[in-house]
């Protein structure tokens, strides 16, 4: 199964193994919420994890 977010600063969709990963945490739902440097702006954003 592959892992990816939605990053908001390139509007691109990014595997969780290409992300400089800063944190994770867990919403108050229980999904997993990560905050990454986005791998084409280099700025620090936050994303849901997906999966397909």
């Amino acid at each position: 199964m592959r892992y990816y977010v939605m990053c908001k600063e390139c509007s691109e969709d990014h595997r969780t193994d290409t992300i400089k990963l800063l944190n994770v945490e867990e919403d108050i739902e229980g999904r997993d919420v990560v905050f990454f440097v986005c791998p084409v702006t280099e700025i620090e954003t936050k994303s849901l994890v997906y999966s397909h």
